[in-house]
């Protein structure tokens, strides 16, 4: 997760968060962390270099980099023969980058989508929205239990102590 001027103190549980969370939809709670931090030159706030290792022995490697340059938030998800990229939109930054999301095949662009310029569409909070309001009305429980969210804030609180070691079980009062 790279951004331009995010110095808060708390940014990993305030915004670093979402990644960690991405981390564990896509690949299970890990077993294990790394975390390294370097305080950003004359501020408070840290970059994050994280590792997470799973049962599986697969590794995740997360950089929480707050002051990159980069005028748009992006996102890369790499492994082994695929990669990932997200670079939200104007709302979240400039116009000067690319919108829409495209696929890759070796160096060329196999396949690419615009993206409705709207930034509940580009941000993801319209769906998320929607979803909320269909189970409501349908008297469902939510698709995602409240341990999902407690179990990455506790990653996130990891990160922000700059813990290294074995994971605690969740811990949920």
């Amino acid at each position: 997760m790279w951004r331009t001027n995010r110095l808060e103190t708390e940014f990993a549980t305030g915004t670093g968060i979402h990644v960690l969370d991405a981390i564990r939809f896509l690949m299970g709670n890990p077993e294990s962390i790394e975390v390294e931090a370097r305080l950003h030159e004359n501020t408070a706030a840290h970059d994050y270099l994280v590792r997470l290792k799973f049962a599986d022995a697969a590794i995740a490697e997360v950089s929480l980099m707050v002051d990159t340059g980069l005028r748009r938030e992006s996102y890369f998800l790499i492994a082994e023969g695929a990669t990932a990229e997200a670079t939200l939109a104007s709302a979240y930054s400039s116009d000067l980058c690319f919108q829409g999301d495209r696929q890759w095949a070796g160096e060329t662009i196999t396949e690419q989508h615009s993206l409705v310029d709207d930034p509940l569409i580009d941000g993801g909070f319209l769906g998320q929205y929607e979803e909320f309001f269909q189970l409501l009305a349908e008297g469902k429980p939510s698709t995602r239990p409240l341990s999902d969210a407690a179990y990455s804030m506790q990653l996130a609180e990891a990160v922000q102590r700059r813990f290294s070691g074995r994971l605690p079980p969740l811990v949920i009062e």
